[in-house]
């Protein structure tokens, strides 16, 4: 299942990312892209597009899927309800929550030893990087990952 969430629900789209959901958020496809443009990229993508915009919806029901209200934690807990996603986070599946592309897992962290904190290095030994080279980002399940799933049970 392919996401294209639309500029009102950055959040929504990084949290969709970070469970290993592929994502494009609207402005990677055009800055202030009009609901055509978005429509038109959902289908040649094959994507479905969550909005807020309720008359984007309504006019492109068989490929949106609505969501209401600005908590991105209870609307990613409504997506996992209404289309059955898995919300159990795992490093080898998340994708980059800044680009979306696919992370791989580094062997030997070596490697990385000048491009993270020395604490983080230390306390850590799974690390995945972005493969993206314009972006490169390394990941580790650090406490935010902690901190994401308490959320959501907290609002399931």
């Amino acid at each position: 299942m392919k996401f294209l969430v639309n500029s009102m629900l950055g959040k929504l789209a990084r949290l969709l990312r970070i469970f290993g959901y592929d994502t494009v958020y609207a402005e990677e496809v055009e800055k202030s892209a009009p609901d055509s443009r978005l429509l038109e990229y959902a289908i040649e993508n094959d994507r479905i597009i969550i909005t807020r915009d309720l008359p984007f919806h309504k006019r492109a029901k068989d490929r949106t899927i609505y969501v209401e209200g600005f908590d991105a934690y209870e609307n990613l807990l409504k997506l996992e309800k209404k289309l059955g996603l898995t919300l159990t986070f795992s490093l080898n599946k998340a994708r980059c929550s800044t680009c979306n592309s696919v992370l791989k897992k580094i062997d030997d962290k070596t490697t990385i030893v000048n491009d993270i904190n020395p604490n983080t290095f230390q306390d850590h030994d799974e690390f995945y990087q972005c493969l993206n080279t314009r972006c490169n980002k390394i990941y580790w399940e650090g406490t935010h990952i902690e901190k994401i799933v308490k959320k959501l049970n907290e609002k399931a």
